[in-house]
């Protein structure tokens, strides 16, 4: 999987998570407020729009406006004119102008001084975030309006070596909100740094586990089994590149298949990824990469099958990855 489809993925399943109170609905139209939303003010009045390519977001943001207003709002749709997305369509949310009032009010986005709105809420408001489960759904949305997440794809680059390739940013326009969000993380387990990119203040985590822990606390379970899984595979690939192989060949010649079956597993991960493999093949491979030193029938006993069954399934890894042998293990 590519960059651009597991961020895409990443995002696809936040906008997906229900929320069911209206707590935490508000503290996500905060988050979307401050992320992709527009505040339009004039003497009559001020209105909120929202605005994105994706019509899954909008769709979301219009039902819990919906289920906390019992107003309907229709999704506009319109097509770029101009520039690189020219054709691409867009969606846009006009909230009632009598409806925004109250909307800016439960969301704590500006102030109000009787019936006039005096000024916009600095940074993240402690009301909206007062609870964490609200928390949480407000984390959710800003990262599903302002983030980006990157994960290593291979790991032949020397700066993916040394950067590990694990990246989480939240892209935000103001200095006070950047340094909000970092202490709200904190309050959800989360040790998160700041920098500064042009204009934007960034809040980003470059730690694997903690890129992990924040899936899991915002309810992404698909995002987290995938990062497992390509932080399991990366390790493997490592371990076999830096470590493994050079080891078991410097073994006795008895280990000589071993060393083989190890090169075939190579040639599979970096070519098609041990997930092509099948379910036992690939614990098989897995079990083979952990205990390089051990004959078939040690190996097979640690597995828990026969001696014979492995060897088949070895001769199976050996023959998708190409490697032709007639050399059988002691």
């Amino acid at each position: 999987m590519d960059q651009h489809s597991f961020k895409t993925n990443v995002i696809e399943e936040a906008i997906g998570v229900a929320i069911d109170s209206d707590c935490c609905r508000l503290a996500f139209l905060c988050s979307m407020l401050k992320t992709i939303g527009t505040i339009e003010v004039s003497r009559r009045g001020a209105q909120a729009l929202f605005s994105s390519d994706n019509f899954e977001l909008i769709s979301a943001i219009a039902k819990y406006i919906k289920a906390i207003y019992f107003t309907d709002i229709e999704v506009e749709r319109s097509q770029y004119t101009s520039g690189t997305k020219k054709g691409n369509s867009r969606f846009e949310l006009k909230v009632p102008k009598g409806q925004t009032k109250q909307l800016l009010t439960d969301t704590h986005t500006m102030t109000l001084d009787g019936e006039m709105f005096t000024g916009f809420v600095s940074g993240i408001s402690r009301e909206i975030v007062e609870y964490s489960c609200c928390a949480k759904n407000f984390v959710r949305g800003l990262f599903i309006g302002c983030g980006s997440v990157y994960v290593p794809t291979t790991f032949e680059s020397e700066e993916i070596k040394k950067s590990e390739g694990y990246h989480l940013e939240f892209q935000l326009s103001d200095e006070q909100t950047a340094a909000d969000l970092i202490k709200l993380l904190s309050t959800l387990g989360i040790t998160a740094k700041s920098s500064e990119r042009g204009a934007n203040f960034l809040v980003y985590l470059k730690e694997k586990l903690s890129i992990l822990h924040l899936f899991q606390i915002l309810h992404l379970p698909e995002a987290a089994i995938k990062l497992q899984e390509i932080m399991r595979e990366r390790e493997l690939n490592g371990s076999i590149n830096r470590n493994v192989i050079c080891e078991a060949a410097n073994l006795d010649k008895s280990y000589v298949a071993s060393v083989m079956q190890l090169q075939a597993i190579q040639i599979i991960e970096k070519r098609d990824g041990l997930s092509s493999l099948s379910a036992q093949l690939k614990d098989t491979a897995l079990a083979r990469v952990s205990n390089p030193r051990l004959t078939l029938q040690e190996l097979a006993d640690i597995i828990g099958i026969s001696k014979s069954c492995l060897n088949h399934r070895m001769r199976k890894i050996l023959q998708i990855a190409g490697v032709d042998t007639n050399e059988k293990e002691k």
